[in-house]
């Protein structure tokens, strides 16, 4: 087991868990782990599209495989790997995903779910043109309930140590993820 001090950020689409991970990793030195990287790693190692749909296929297909926790695995095995001391994880879904990280990271860790509103969190998402997005609201809410079921993230949300909302402009949410390291004693 590694001693590294692990943030492991939860979230909905377009919360903000991207911003949150990148100001962490430029102001204060944490190397970033995006889960849907591994998933998508593997999406092209099984010659297919990167799609929203295809990424849930090839989760299923590898969980099914190798276990629930096969791709929080290939997390923790990339950071004692590394052997890095500040991580911070990406889009954990699952809870027991979340227990996991929990489970092995023990008091180094801090389970943080960035929250935001759902109109705002779609309008996030039509200025990023990755080219999944939804094109309406109802699109939006519609994927959104679909993922909640599939994902179970009331139950990951749980697990949350801390909550940084997320409604207004940077500046605001850079306080706030500052504010949140102070309370959690990691801002040094």
């Amino acid at each position: 087991m590694t001693n590294a001090r692990v943030i492991c950020i939860l979230g909905l689409i377009g919360s903000g868990k991207d911003e949150v991970a990148n100001y962490l990793e430029r102001k204060y030195g944490y190397k970033k782990i995006v889960m849907g990287d591994i998933v998508r790693s593997f999406v092209r190692k099984d010659g297919l599209e990167i799609t929203r749909e295809n990424q849930q296929i090839v989760q299923k297909k590898y969980r099914d495989k190798f276990g629930q926790l096969f791709f929080s695995d290939q997390v923790v095995k990339s950071i004692e790997k590394n052997g890095w001391d500040r991580v911070v994880i990406v889009g954990s879904r699952r809870p027991e995903e979340t227990k996991f990280f929990k489970e092995h990271f023990r008091k180094n860790i801090g389970i943080v779910v960035v929250g935001a509103d759902p109109e705002t969190r779609f309008q996030r998402l039509t200025k990023r043109k990755r080219g999944d997005e939804p094109k309406t609201f109802e699109e939006f809410l519609e994927q959104e309930k679909n993922e909640f079921r599939l994902f179970e993230f009331e139950k990951s949300f749980k697990y949350a140590d801390y909550k940084i909302e997320n409604n207004g402009d940077l500046v605001d949410l850079h306080k706030n993820i500052d504010s949140f390291l102070a309370e959690a004693g990691w801002k040094s």
